[in-house]
């Protein structure tokens, strides 16, 4: 399949408690998208060999957070509620908080930091 010109790509490691700790692939692509029906301007996917997912609105917190966690869970991580994933939990040093900050990181990166503004 030919890649769309206006897309970027970044690979992320995530280890699977599911897979014995052996890290799985995971790319996350976004590519800007001014669809009506997609308020973010924005179209992130994450590609997991398993299965992929979309997030349209990643320029909300909830949202964003909803997609990082789905990607964690994606990759058998057992997720926590939602308030685990506070700005002051996310200080934490913590297996979890780290993997949650290395995809933000990651989805903030091919965003070109759009959304790092809108979470400010």
């Amino acid at each position: 399949m030919k890649e769309p010109e206006n897309t970027t790509a970044t690979i992320i490691q995530v280890p699977s408690p599911s897979a014995g700790g052996e890290p799985i692939s995971v790319a996350i692509k976004a590519k800007k998208d001014d669809h009506p029906m997609n308020p973010s301007g924005w179209s992130v996917i994450a590609f997991a060999p398993s299965a992929s997912i979309r997030c349209v609105r990643g320029h909300q917190p909830r949202h964003l957070s909803l997609f990082i966690r789905s990607i964690m869970a994606l990759c058998g991580h057992r997720v926590s509620v939602e308030s685990s994933y506070t700005p002051e939990k996310l200080g934490e040093y913590t297996t979890d908080t780290v993997l949650y900050n290395d995809i933000e990181a990651g989805v903030h990166k091919i965003t070109q930091g759009e959304f790092n503004a809108t979470h400010s």
